[in-house]
């Protein structure tokens, strides 16, 4: 909810889109499985305001990608609450990479199957065309992480420690 919330309320700033963070954070947070649950509702979720299309379904894919690949990255790299600047910067940086190269190209492959056009040039053209809002995007998603990373990872581990949760 507060991944679709944040998205609705900073739609108004056509540059900025924290949900990416917010679903990354939350993968990181509550597990790999949990952080892909997160990323495809909150795509689904937010395509009921936005509207829903073919494109959905790549959005929940791709998002759902990010949360559980950090997810993964909490169990692998041994950060717990963001407790030096080593982990600001790992975790930003894997986050734009993660849209630069991934979650970017394919949102942008939506739109190359939805047109029907089977011409290399024009993959080639939609890629690059979307590489300036992909790098808009990274950088929003390094802006949240940094400045909302340690109060959302804190605010959502003392919720699953208060309710006794166990997450994946």
């Amino acid at each position: 909810a507060f991944a679709i919330f944040a998205r609705v309320i900073f739609s108004f700033f056509p540059l900025y889109n924290p949900i990416l963070a917010i679903i990354m954070l939350s993968g990181f947070v509550l597990g790999p499985f949990s952080g892909f649950m997160v990323g495809a509702l909150s795509a689904l979720g937010s395509n009921f305001i936005f509207g829903q299309g073919t494109w959905t379904f790549y959005q929940m894919f791709g998002y759902g990608i990010s949360g559980f690949v950090f997810g993964y990255i909490k169990k692998f790299r041994f950060i717990h609450y963001f407790s030096s600047i080593k982990d600001y910067i790992f975790l930003s940086l894997m986050g734009f990479c993660l849209i630069i190269f991934f979650v970017g190209p394919l949102l942008d492959l939506s739109g190359f199957f939805m047109t029907g056009m089977n011409d290399w040039n024009y993959l080639k053209v939609i890629l690059l065309s979307g590489l300036p809002f992909n790098v808009f995007h990274g950088l929003s998603t390094v802006i949240t992480i940094v400045f909302l990373g340690k109060w959302f990872s804190q605010t959502v581990s003392r919720i699953l420690k208060k309710y006794n949760t166990i997450v994946s």
